[in-house]
């Protein structure tokens, strides 16, 4: 059946990279999804008015030329959620201009909570999002019947799921040659950004959840930029930058940024020279993060050939300011490697953590610093490197950084015995600006590694590992604050389990995706976490028996709409490398 109805959900939203692991500012929004129902003909406006005591927010969903809505639409309001009775009244129009009024009226509601609202035409559903809290609400429905907000008439609660995977990248022989490395981000109305290179070209496409389609692929670089492993961040209204390495004039960091007011492709603006190489320097950037309000910041890894230097740096985006001068934050050392960075707004400034590892005394080390930018005056410093691991004898490398929407952040990284096979994943929360220290996240196999991690505005996250005893399996650990649960296994035993990735939304709902063998070929597997029923039983994102499917990757929105990408390898009757993904609708 289709609907015609009226979803609203109120909570703090976290917006960054993949996944929004890298962090979030604070602040509330109303996402506002209209959806046709089978009692109601061709719909061509909507109009909706939300009133929270002083503030009205009002929004009318058309399509150009008068034509039928394609519907769902998605519209995202700011609304200060202080407490007060928040009245959302809708009005669907056909071509002849007849209307049908749709009101609801919420109970008090506090900043922070959440609820689930969906009104359709003689049914009302309002059940609780995973982790929120529920709200008495009075609807009164077209045939004049007055509902409880607590009591969930109709059992047709539509429940998230996969989309059928398709192809997402070129269709077109001449472009299938190389296609890598695909990265995701998602924005608080549901848009995600995809980019992957090929051949040296950085490539982009959109999808649009009011629409539930793809916008064309474009090419974001342009032959003085030409590179490779670009990443991609959003904002909460769906603007979003891609920064990638290139090689020209001994390498630089290059970047583009989309406006999504502007449309597409005619948002995406110049290529900017985030950090550009010079001769015998080469900068290559290493990640990337953007706040729900547009700032962004870029790992940056500098290697000085001449003198075989490599130093740490991360660079700045300020919204009205452009790109910022480089900040050093690895210190004295000349052997800094993979510069990870988070993102937070804390008051009126942006606080990053980075982290990177290098070598001291015949070991590998993990070290981080803290660095304050400041919105009013525009600079930024980075504090002393501190030791993230008081280990003296074993080596700890390859950091990751995620940060929650109050400046609290959660690194995790390696920890290997060089002359064995042992390893361990380690992690050492900040919090109010001290380290708690390191302890260990995986299970008591012999060997984790391939690990990522994923955090939310309210400090909810989870860290993915790979852990092999014998044999191999794809591994889980949720936390909040300091505390981690108890291991979940996602996979199967499989020794080809690899590379896992994960993403977390406002409520603490996630997704994880990872590369494993099956019916003799590589498949991207997928497990979704629900908070209160836990995950889901691994499965497939694509039924292909035939050619490979690697290099997974996946981004989820705050507000539950998630997007996974991946590489097909078909090598007949030449190897081909194609991008394909799939949508989770929620």
């Amino acid at each position: 059946m289709r609907r015609l109805g009226l979803f609203v959900l109120a909570s703090a939203l976290c917006v960054a990279g993949p996944g929004c692991g890298g962090g979030g500012d604070g602040g509330t929004f109303l996402l506002v999804t209209v959806e046709r129902g089978a009692a109601v003909g061709a719909v061509h406006t909507v109009d909706l008015t939300l009133v929270l005591g002083s503030q009205t927010k009002t929004h009318t969903f058309s399509e150009a030329g008068g034509a039928e809505i394609v519907l769902p639409t998605t519209a995202v309001f700011s609304i200060a959620m202080g407490t007060g009775t928040l009245t959302a009244t809708a009005t669907a129009r056909d071509s002849a201009g007849a209307a049908l009024a749709m009101g609801s009226n919420f109970g008090t509601i506090a900043s922070g909570e959440t609820t689930r609202l969906t009104i359709t035409l003689g049914q009302v559903v309002n059940p609780p999002i995973d982790g929120g809290v529920d709200v008495d609400a009075s609807v009164t429905t077209d045939g004049g019947l007055a509902v409880d907000g607590a009591v969930m008439v109709d059992a047709g609660v539509l429940v998230p799921a996969w989309a059928a995977f398709e192809r997402i990248g070129h269709d077109d022989l001449a472009n299938e040659v190389s296609n890598f490395n695909p990265k995701i981000a998602v924005s608080a109305n549901g848009d995600a950004l995809v980019t992957f290179y090929d051949q040296g070209t950085v490539w982009a496409r959109r999808y649009v959840k009011a629409r539930d389609a793809w916008d064309s692929l474009i090419q974001i670089s342009d032959a003085s930029s030409s590179g490779v492993n670009p990443l991609v961040a959003m904002d909460a209204s769906g603007n979003g930058v891609v920064v990638w390495y290139s090689n020209n004039v001994g390498g630089g960091v290059f970047g583009k940024r989309f406006t999504a007011s502007l449309g597409w492709p005619a948002g995406w603006g110049t290529v900017d020279p985030v950090y550009a190489g010079a001769a015998g320097i080469q900068r290559q950037s290493t990640s990337l993060v953007m706040t729900p309000a547009g700032h962004a910041v870029v790992g940056v890894d500098q290697n000085i050939s001449a003198s075989s230097t490599r130093e740490g740096y991360v660079v700045f985006y300020e919204v009205g300011q452009g790109w910022r001068p480089a900040i050093k934050v690895s210190g004295t050392t000349t052997s800094c490697n993979g510069t990870n960075v988070g993102l937070s707004t804390v008051g009126t400034s942006l606080r990053a953590v980075a982290a990177w590892y290098q070598s001291d005394a015949g070991r590998l080390n993990v070290l981080g610093s803290i660095i304050t930018y400041d919105l009013t005056t525009h600079a930024g410093t980075a504090a002393a490197p501190q030791a993230l691991e008081a280990d003296a004898t074993l080596d700890h490398l390859s950091p990751r950084v995620a940060m929650d929407g109050s400046g609290n952040a959660m690194a995790i990284f390696l920890q290997r015995d060089s002359t064995s096979s042992v390893s361990h994943v380690m992690s050492n929360r900040l919090s109010g600006g001290t380290w708690a220290g390191a302890a260990g996240v995986d299970t008591a196999g012999q060997r984790a590694s391939d690990y990522a991690i994923t955090i939310n505005a309210t400090g909810a996250g989870v860290v993915v590992f790979r852990q092999c005893g014998n044999p191999c399996a794809i591994w889980a650990r949720r936390f909040a604050g300091a505390t981690f649960q108890a291991p979940d296994k996602l996979s199967a035993d499989e020794n080809t389990v690899s590379s896992p990735e994960v993403a977390i939304d406002g409520a603490g709902r996630a997704l994880a995706v990872w590369d494993q063998n099956a019916a003799a070929v590589n498949s991207v597997v997928a497990s979704e976490l629900a908070p209160a029923a836990g995950w889901s039983a691994a499965h497939a994102l694509e039924d292909d028996t035939v050619n490979a499917h690697n290099q997974s990757s996946v981004g989820l929105g705050s507000m539950g709409t998630g997007v996974a990408a991946w590489v097909r390898e078909t090598p007949a009757p030449t190897m081909r490398r194609k991008i394909f993904g799939a949508v989770y609708k929620f």
